[in-house]
């Protein structure tokens, strides 16, 4: 931007706050009218407001002391007994070479000999 496009740009901001000062009234104006300004025309205005979030409050309370009286289905398991449909997934081939941790003395490879168990042998002094 030029020095020129700077001062086009401040004369024109400068214009548009004359003209919003043309249009707000005086600040002691504004605080002579909230002063003087009745209290119960905000209550009035509020009122719908205050009715029909009470009236949706009683709706719901309805609704839910309704279905707390319902019968519970027999067939649905609670929370605590519920598996996953696809926990059959997580039974992997190779899972039980995984399962015990290796012997020091044996390798993954070994396992057509013997399986591994979680403790080592125990090797007799010779």
């Amino acid at each position: 931007m030029t020095p020129e496009d700077d001062r086009d740009l401040a004369t024109a901001f400068a214009d548009l706050r004359r003209e919003e000062e043309g249009q707000t009234p005086p600040f002691d104006e504004m605080v002579r009218r909230g002063r003087t300004r009745p209290v119960h025309a905000d209550l009035l205005g509020a009122r719908p407001l205050a009715l029909a979030a009470a009236f949706a409050l009683a709706a719901l309370g309805i609704w839910l002391g309704v279905r707390a009286r319902e019968p519970r289905h027999p067939d649905v398991p609670s929370l605590a007994e519920w598996r996953s449909p696809t926990d059959f997934l997580l039974a992997t081939p190779g899972r039980d070479l995984l399962a015990a941790p290796a012997a020091w003395n044996r390798s993954v490879l070994d396992l057509r000999e013997a399986p591994l168990t979680s403790q080592p042998e125990r090797r007799s002094p010779s």
